[in-house]
C-alpha cells in the first residue's frame, strides 16, 4: 500500500508495489491466522472448553446429528460450527490446534468475504482495505481465536448480503431469482450456524435499505421469498433430524431460545441495558472505527453501496439492542460494515494527490484522528496486560514489550508519513503496527 497514492511511476513501479502489497498481506495473514496455532495457550473457559468437548463427543460417538456434552444433548446452538470443529479434531487430532483451527479459518474467510463485499459496494481498492481492516479490529481479532459460533456466521451473512446486492442490480426476473437463490444458500448456512439470527442480521438491514432507497420492486420481494425458501430447504433436514432425535427441540430452540430470548430478559444473557452494544462496537471496532465520522462524505461519494453499509451497521446494532438477551459475540456480524465504511474513507483519501502538513487528506480533524489511532496502538499492549492480570490472573510474556516497541515505532512512522501527505504509507504503517500489537 505504501506509495499507492502517488500518481505515475510506470508499469515497473506498479508491479513492485503489487509485490510489496502481496508480501504484506501474506505476512499479515500468517501473523493473524497461523501464529495462534503455534502458541501454547490452554483452552479458555467457558466456550472453548465446552465446544471442544461437544465436538470431541461427536467424533467419538459418531453421532453427527445431536451435539452432546457429557452424554447429554446440547440444544442451545445449531450444528454447523460443531461439524467444522469435529472434522478438525478428527483430522488434526484432539489438540488445542484442532479446536482453534476452524475459528481461525472462518475468521480468514470472514476477512476475505468482507473484502469481496466491499469491492462490490465501493471499489476494488476499498475491498482490499476492508479485508485488512476487518482482520485487525479488536473484536474480530479476539473472537477468531476462540471457538465461538458467531465467527462462522460472518462469512455467511457477508455472502448473503453480497448476492442480495447483486440481485438488486439485475434487470430481469431470472437474474434476480438466480442471485437471490445464491443468497439463499448462504442464508441456509447461517441458519445452521445461528438459527434465525443469521436471517435477521441480513434481511432487516437490506429491507430497510431498499425502502430508504425506494428500490423495493415486486421482483425483489419475490426474490426475498426465494432466498428464504432456499435457506429453509438447506437448513431443514438437520433441524427435522434433531426434532426426531430430541422431540420438542424445535419448540425449545425457536420459541424458548429465539422468541423469548428476544422479547424477554429471562434468558441467561438477559437483563442488560439497551445501550449494551454501543461501547462494544465503539471499542471493539478500534482502531478503524475512529474513521466513521468521515464516512458520511463517503456515502455521497460512493452512493448506494456506502449507504447500505450504514444501514447494515445501524440496523444490526438496533435489532440486537432491542433484544432482551445480549452478548458480546452476537454483534460480530456488524463489524464488516465498520470495516467497509472505514475503507471507503481511506479509499477517498488515497485517491487524492499527495499534500503536506495540515493539507493532508481529510484536513486537521483527520490529522487528529490519525494521531489518536497511533495512541490507541501504543496503549493496547499495556491495557491488555492490565486486563489479563486483573481478570484472568495471567501475566503477559516478556515478548509483549517487543510488540509495544514495534507499535510505537509504527505509529511514529505513520504520523511522519501523514504529515508528508503520503496516505498510502500512513495506512501501511498503521496496519503493520496493529499486527505488531497482536
Amino acid at each position: 500500500m505504501g506509495g499507492a497514492d502517488r500518481p505515475g511511476g510506470g508499469a515497473g513501479s506498479a508491479g513492485s508495489r503489487a509485490r510489496w502489497v502481496a508480501a504484506g498481506l501474506l505476512a499479515l495473514a500468517l501473523v493473524r491466522y497461523a501464529l495462534p496455532l503455534a502458541l501454547d495457550i490452554p483452552l479458555v473457559d467457558p466456550d472453548e472448553g465446552l465446544h471442544a468437548s461437544i465436538a470431541q463427543e461427536m467424533v467419538e460417538r459418531g453421532d453427527w446429528v445431536t451435539p452432546r456434552v457429557l452424554g447429554q444433548p446440547f440444544l442451545d446452538k445449531p450444528v454447523l460450527f460443531f461439524w467444522a470443529e469435529a472434522a478438525s479434531l478428527d483430522l488434526v487430532g484432539m489438540t488445542e490446534t484442532g479446536v482453534r483451527l476452524p475459528g481461525l479459518l472462518f475468521g480468514l474467510f470472514g476477512a476475505l468475504t468482507t473484502a469481496w463485499l466491499a469491492g462490490a459496494l465501493v471499489s476494488r481498492r476499498a475491498g482490499l482495505l476492508a479485508g485488512v481492516m476487518y482482520a485487525t479490529m479488536i473484536v474480530p481479532l479476539a473472537l477468531d481465536q476462540a471457538a465461538v459460533h458467531d465467527v462462522a456466521l460472518v462469512p455467511w451473512t457477508n455472502l448473503a448480503m453480497l448476492f442480495l446486492w447483486r440481485a438488486h442490480a439485475r434487470a430481469s426476473a431470472g437474474g434476480i431469482a438466480a442471485e437471490t437463490a445464491a443468497a439463499g444458500l448462504f442464508v441456509g448456512l447461517a441458519m445452521l450456524t445461528k438459527g434465525l439470527a443469521g436471517v435477521a442480521l441480513v434481511g432487516v438491514p437490506f429491507a430497510i435499505w431498499l425502502l430508504a432507497e425506494r428500490r423495493l420492486i415486486w421482483r425483489l420481494s419475490v426474490g426475498g421469498v426465494v432466498a428464504l425458501g432456499v435457506g429453509a430447504a438447506i437448513a431443514a433436514p438437520w433441524y427435522l433430524a434433531m426434532e426426531r432425535a430430541q422431540p420438542g427441540y424445535l419448540y425449545y430452540y425457536f420459541v424458548d431460545r429465539h422468541l423469548l430470548g428476544f422479547a424477554t430478559t429471562t434468558q441467561i444473557h438477559g437483563g442488560r441495558p439497551w445501550w449494551y452494544y454501543l461501547p462494544i462496537v465503539a471499542g471493539g471496532g478500534l482502531p478503524w472505527v475512529l474513521y466513521l465520522p468521515f464516512a458520511r462524505r463517503s456515502a455521497a461519494r460512493w452512493g448506494a453501496g456506502a449507504r447500505l453499509a450504514w444501514w447494515w451497521l445501524a440496523a444490526d446494532v438496533g435489532v440486537l439492542s432491542l433484544a432482551g438477551s445480549k452478548l458480546v459475540t452476537y454483534v460480530l456480524p456488524a463489524f464488516p460494515a465498520v470495516a467497509i465504511l472505514a475503507a471507503a474513507v481511506w479509499d477517498a483519501w488515497l485517491s487524492r494527490p499527495p499534500a503536506a502538513g495540515a493539507r493532508a487528506p481529510g484536513g486537521r480533524w483527520a490529522t487528529a484522528v490519525v494521531f489518536g489511532h497511533g495512541l490507541v496502538l501504543v496503549a493496547l499492549v499495556p491495557v491488555a496486560d492490565l486486563v489479563a492480570r486483573q481478570r484472568f490472573e495471567v501475566t503477559a510474556p516478556a515478548e509483549a514489550g517487543i510488540g509495544q516497541a514495534l507499535a510505537l515505532a509504527g505509529a511514529v512512522l505513520a504520523l511522519i508519513a501523514w504529515r508528508r501527505g503520503t496516505a498510502g504509507r500512513t495506512l501501511a504503517w498503521l496496519a503493520a503496527s496493529m499486527a505488531a500489537v497482536f
